[in-house]
Parts: structure tokens; C-alpha cells; sequence
């Protein structure tokens, strides 16, 4: 009884909060990269979304232009600004800061990053990260799953790549994506008039 007033809680908030929550379990640990570590040669970079699933840091999936922007290493912190500009005169920017000295990290690959803010006005949310895919230099992708009790997911990915609109990467990124169990036919190409 419990179980199942708890899981329609959460869906509920998930619901309200504009997150999709989707039927599935997140990828076995075989499946995702054991220590893939961001290299200070993609982490210095201003980086330009090339593809989303499921991006719920943001509010609008309408952006002109979406960056991963000002990522730097501070010590053992490791902030970046994501931000999406939809037009001249409207942007929004969220903050994710990693701690790298976490234990969580330095056991595993997971990035537990804090956003100042996600989609539906949560603030200081902290979203399991992991780099599932990178050349160290030229893209990059994110991906981020939460289980629910039963076979329900919160999931997302966000790859990255250092040029606007470079394609070089997708059958890589795609593969990436896919062998984490997202259907690579939901993931959007972010468009890119920066």
C-alpha cells in the first residue's frame, strides 16, 4: 500500500513539474562507461548542444541557441553554464556545479551536479550526471537516469560538440545513447542559429 501511494507522489510531482517520467529501467552499470573522466581539453570549451532527450533543465525546448558555457574546474569543483537563448532579448541560464572530490564520483563515473534551478522553477536540484561518450576534445554526452519504484525512469541525455551544428559526432552519439537503452528515435537535434 505504501509503495503505491509513494510512487503515485512522485509521479504526481513529476507530473506538475513538467518532467517525463517514462516506463523502464536505467542502464545496467555494463552498459555505461566505468570511469569516464572530463578532460580539461572539452571541459574549457564553450560547448554547443547538438542533440537533447529529454532536457528537463530547461523550461522551453524552443532555444535558438543552447551552449554548455564557462565550464571550468575550480579546485575540486567543476561549474558550467547552460544556458538557451531563444531569442535577442530572452535567455535563460542554469548553473551546475560538481563536486569532484564527491565519493559517489571518485568510485564511480556519476557526477551528483547541483542546478540553481530546473525545468518547473525547482531550485538547487542535484541530477546525477555521467559522461557516456567523448573524444576528450571535440563532444561530449551527458546522460542522467533516476529510477522510480518499479519500472519507471527519469531520464535525459545532452551531447555536445565544439562547433555549432557539427554532425561528424551522430553515429557516435547515437551509439552512445543507445547502449544506455534511450531510443534514439525521441532524441532532437537542437537547433543552432548562435
Amino acid at each position: 500500500m505504501y509503495r503505491i501511494v509513494l510512487l503515485l507522489a512522485v509521479a504526481a510531482l513529476a507530473t506538475v513539474e513538467g518532467q517525463e517520467w517514462i516506463r523502464g529501467t536505467c542502464a545496467k552499470s555494463k552498459n555505461v562507461p566505468v570511469r569516464l573522466v572530463p578532460s580539461p581539453n572539452l571541459i574549457k570549451k564553450t560547448l554547443f548542444l547538438r542533440n537533447s532527450f529529454n532536457n528537463y533543465l530547461f523550461d522551453r525546448d524552443d532555444a535558438k541557441c543552447s551552449m554548455l558555457y564557462g565550464v571550468t574546474d575550480r579546485g575540486t569543483d567543476l561549474y558550467g553554464y547552460y544556458i538557451q537563448a531563444y531569442n535577442e532579448t530572452s535567455v535563460d541560464v542554469r548553473l551546475g556545479i560538481t563536486d569532484l572530490s564527491d565519493s559517489v564520483f571518485t568510485s564511480s563515473s556519476v557526477m551528483n551536479t547541483k542546478f540553481d534551478q530546473i525545468k518547473g522553477g525547482l531550485r538547487d536540484v542535484i541530477i546525477p550526471l555521467q559522461l557516456i561518450a567523448s573524444d576528450g576534445e571535440n563532444f561530449g554526452v551527458l546522460y542522467s537516469c533516476r529510477q522510480a519504484i518499479g519500472p519507471i525512469k527519469l531520464e535525459m541525455a545532452l551531447a555536445y560538440t565544439a562547433k555549432a551544428g557539427d554532425d561528424s559526432y551522430d553515429e557516435i552519439i547515437k551509439t552512445a545513447v543507445e547502449n544506455v537503452g534511450v531510443d534514439y528515435s525521441q532524441v532532437k537535434v537542437a537547433q543552432q542559429a548562435c
